[in-house]
């Protein structure tokens, strides 16, 4: 499970750099696997979700194939929306106006339920893949205003 392949990753990572600072960071599906880290992890220092989505059934739920019962056959849900409350990192959420895949009011949805500390930024024209591309100079003046270490 994805879930679990973070975590032994994250433990791993401890062990290479202990009593460091770390950020987790998701892009799409990566973000809903990284807030479910930072949700049951304490050890967390920054979080970055990427394009993430709010649930696998928000995003069917956008497709033509809204009028299947996926509750029915799914295994992982991997609900964001659920999980973002009980992060206690501050969080960096960035989305694109011109996501395709994602839609961009998902990321809106996950900034307004995240807790604490947390910065948005709104890439104008971005897509799912050239965020950070697009936005670089914004990624690199929040990344130094949440993760000052």
């Amino acid at each position: 499970m994805a879930y679990e392949d973070a975590s032994v990753s994250w433990d791993y990572l401890a062990k290479l750099a202990p009593g460091r600072p770390r950020v987790v960071v998701g892009h799409s599906l990566g973000g809903a696997i990284a807030a479910d880290l930072a949700s049951r992890r304490t050890d967390v220092s920054g979080v970055v979700l990427e394009a993430t989505f709010t649930s696998v059934k928000d995003m069917i739920a956008n497709t033509a194939w809204s009028y299947l019962p996926v509750d029915l056959i799914l295994t992982q849900r991997f609900d964001t929306l659920s999980k973002i409350g009980s992060i206690h990192a501050p969080i960096l959420i960035t989305h694109g106006t011109r996501d395709q895949i994602v839609p961009y009011e998902m990321g809106e949805k996950l900034y307004a339920a995240a807790p604490g500390r947390k910065k948005f930024i709104k890439v104008e024209g971005g897509s799912h893949h050239n965020l950070s591309y697009v936005a670089f100079d914004d990624y690199q003046k929040a990344i130094r205003e949440l993760f000052a270490f």
